[in-house]
């Protein structure tokens, strides 16, 4: 997090806990069950709905968002609750965990214009989901300018490998058996993947001590720093502290907006949403 979490008690932080495997390869569920949160002090709504595989945003403004979407390859500017249009569309491959995934700002944006993007580019000059259809070192950090209404390639930062084809006969290595498979390295999420019909999702946060260096439990059985329920989320014992919100379905990024909010991109849902007091 790069904020303190405004509508939260002091020393708090909030981590998003995916739910589903598979997580990148299902499209928004028309299924998916109301978010609901334990304080009842706060509420959730829809930002904006209707994105596709939405994965990352970034803040350009109060109200004024970019979001990317992870197999689409494009970078969408979400203003006042509604998509405004398209600033950059790439040829993505987002098989398995790749696509378009990250978005970053200069840290003086917008006087210094830059916005970084991490993707892995397809060789076929369209997006793609076929496992052989990248280039060796296909996974890229790019810069690009926004001008205001779109976004322009400026330099290419850093290139990385993005599939392997091994010989993986390990008692024989000169075996002729490669297996092409994507390359997955990403960002540590913490929590669990099971597989739920409704794309449920929870939500946990977890309090700091005062000097920040460590977390705090008032629940005993916490003191190992293991919530090991043998039911999977069962919130009636262990859990139940830790415990931020359930039905979120599948959430890659959570952010604190300019005005104390939390805002939470979901590509089980297609939407970003936001949690605030009532």
């Amino acid at each position: 997090m790069k904020r303190h979490i405004g509508l939260t008690t002091a020393r708090a932080v909030s981590i998003g806990i995916i739910a589903g495997a598979g997580l990148f390869t299902h499209p928004p569920s028309a299924q998916a069950q109301t978010p609901t949160l334990v304080d009842p002090s706060l509420g959730v709504s829809t930002v904006v709905g209707g994105l596709s595989q939405p994965i990352a945003m970034a803040f350009i403004g109060p109200n004024d968002i970019l979001v990317t979407e992870k197999a689409s390859g494009q970078v969408k500017r979400a203003t006042n609750g509604a998509v405004a249009g398209v600033v950059l569309d790439l040829p993505v491959n987002s098989n398995s965990e790749r696509g378009l995934l990250g978005i970053a700002l200069h840290l003086r944006f917008p006087r210094t214009p830059y916005v970084y993007l991490y993707n892995t580019e397809s060789t076929t000059g369209a997006d793609s989901a076929a496992v052989a259809e990248v280039p060796l070192l296909g996974n890229r950090v790019d810069r690009f300018v926004w001008d205001g209404s779109k976004l322009t390639f400026d330099w290419n930062i850093i290139k990385l490998r993005s599939f392997q084809n091994d010989l993986n006969d390990v008692i024989n290595p000169a075996a002729p058996l490669p297996l092409l498979r994507a390359n997955h390295n990403g960002d540590l999420i913490v929590g669990s993947a099971v597989a739920r019909p409704a794309n449920v999702g929870h939500l946990y946060r977890f309090r700091l001590n005062q000097r920040r260096t460590a977390f705090v439990f008032d629940d005993p059985r916490l003191q190992d720093k293991v919530a090991d329920n043998l039911a999977l989320d069962d919130f009636t014992t262990e859990g139940e502290e830790i415990r931020f919100g359930s039905s979120f379905g599948i959430v890659t990024h959570i952010e604190t907006g300019a005005d104390g909010a939390l805002y939470l991109v979901s590509p089980s849902t297609g939407t970003i949403r936001k949690i605030s007091k009532n």
